[in-house]
């Protein structure tokens, strides 16, 4: 008989791992595991290092190819910024390249139900194309975080607050990059993916500072979304059965100050 989630005793969870990288065992898989979770094969990458395959103990892995050795960054020194805004800090990774132009695009990236992804970890969805063009800073900021504020869950905190205290948290992080690199604040861009190309649609309705944007896999109409999915029960924590409620985040329904 199998037994109920309520039967099984919480687990005791710790950090085996900790990087600003990206570990995975291809697309859709996080590691490839032994029967008893001794050993795992991943390949790990990182704004420095080009993909390749290592294996061993979970945090001791041995590298076992080396087939990108020669491959190099196309972009300039990676580096963390650190910011506060309201009672959270947030981490964030910026890669910076010096010209005599300079320009800056915003990356949005997370979900607001897994928040896990984190900091300078891969380039996947806008994040290649950020890189594509050439800017000479790029800021990946982590709107999720803001979740993990001591004392609050991740529903309450964005309870009927969808989209407005997570766009307050990107944009101090690109006051913390025009601070930290020579960013002309007349030349910013906004892009992301999934959560973070609901942000990207947000953004350009809560603001006009950026001058272009470009969001992938967003929601543009959560009214209608709410509607005509499956994933209702996801969304209730967030906004309860109030259609105002759901409206008052939907990018849609503020276009006063989009511009195309």
């Amino acid at each position: 008989m199998r037994p109920s989630r309520r039967s099984i005793p919480p687990a005791a969870a710790s950090i085996l791992f900790a990087r600003p990288e990206q570990v995975s065992a291809g697309p859709g898989a996080l590691t490839s595991l032994s029967p008893r979770w001794k050993t795992s094969a991943v390949i790990r990458s990182s704004l420095s290092d080009p993909p390749e395959i290592w294996a061993g103990p979970i945090g001791y892995w041995r590298q076992v190819t080396q087939r990108n050795t020669a491959v190099k960054p196309a972009w300039g020194e990676a580096k963390s910024l650190h910011w506060k805004n309201e009672v959270s800090t947030f981490k964030a990774g910026s890669s910076i390249r010096a010209t005599s132009t300079p320009q800056k695009i915003s990356h949005d990236r997370g979900s607001p139900r897994r928040p896990g992804r984190r900091g300078p970890v891969g380039l996947a969805g806008c994040g290649r194309f950020a890189i594509a063009l050439r800017a000479p800073a790029i800021l990946f900021s982590n709107p999720p975080a803001r979740k993990f504020r001591p004392g609050r869950s991740v529903h309450a905190r964005q309870r009927r607050d969808f989209g407005y205290g997570d766009f307050r948290d990107v944009l101090a992080g690109v006051e913390e990059a025009l601070r930290a690199a020579p960013i002309d604040p007349n030349r910013l861009g906004l892009t992301g993916w999934s959560y973070g190309g609901f942000m990207t649609m947000w953004g350009v309705t809560q603001t006009n500072r950026f001058k272009a944007a470009m969001a992938g896999a967003g929601i543009a109409n959560l009214q209608s979304y709410y509607g005509q999915n499956k994933l209702i029960s996801g969304m209730i924590p967030f906004f309860g059965k109030s259609s105002t409620t759901i409206q008052r985040s939907t990018p849609k329904a503020h276009p006063s100050l989009s511009r195309t």
